[in-house]
């Protein structure tokens, strides 16, 4: 076999795996919301994808996994980029922290879309809580190197740290407030957004690199 063929299949299994992660994820997305995540199987979801079990473990691992695939995929991988991208260009605290509000709500927002509220999944087993848990750590992770670069700009209050700094923005950009605000209050997403920005900005931002706005 010559390296044209070699790199033919190759492409061609690549894309036969794309094909077979998008139909499990559209048949778990549709199970999940129609019957509830316990009562969906894997063999449910193999049989409707038209796959065989072991090559739905194989992409996924668990449904878990299916689970963590369709939350991730509620907002494509580009634009999430584009949002990071926009938030380290931002040069001062009020411009970082609309970013920050905006990526949440345009998150939050799509997965309540995507997955008819993830409230509807919170709890369910042990494995599920689990799952946001591995969730919420990653967030906290993906903060870091945002927050140490605010603060290196002066964009942090003196007095904060950047640990407590970390701590807040992880709490206040946290899926629980959107769904008691957004979810369950009323708040139109774009209520949220503004408070988030405000509060981020008002605990957080230095005054000497923002002009002081009103809740």
């Amino acid at each position: 076999m010559n390296k044209t063929t070699r790199s033919y299949d190759s492409s061609n299994r690549k894309l036969q795996a794309q094909k077979n992660r998008e139909s499990v994820l559209r048949v778990s997305r549709d199970l999940f919301q129609k019957q509830g995540f316990k009562k969906t199987s894997i063999e449910q979801i193999a049989k409707e994808s038209g796959l065989a079990k072991p090559t739905v473990y194989a992409l996924f691992k668990s449904k878990e996994g299916i689970l963590l695939a369709i939350i991730d995929s509620s907002i494509s991988k580009e634009s999430f980029e584009d949002l990071v991208r926009q938030a380290c260009r931002g040069e001062t605290a009020k411009e970082r922290f609309d970013i920050t509000a905006k990526m949440c709500r345009e998150i939050y927002e799509a997965e309540s879309t995507n997955l008819a509220s993830l409230k509807n999944f919170a709890g369910i087993s042990p494995e599920v809580k689990n799952l946001e848990n591995q969730m919420e750590e990653r967030r906290y992770l993906r903060q870091e190197k945002s927050v140490k670069q605010m603060k290196n700009m002066g964009l942090i209050k003196s007095n904060i740290s950047v640990q407590k700094a970390r701590d807040v923005i992880w709490a206040l950009t946290g899926r629980d407030f959107y769904r008691m605000l957004v979810t369950d209050r009323g708040w139109s997403p774009s209520e949220y957004e503004t408070w988030v920005s405000k509060t981020l900005l008002t605990t957080l931002g230095n005054e000497e690199n923002h002009e002081g706005e009103p809740l």
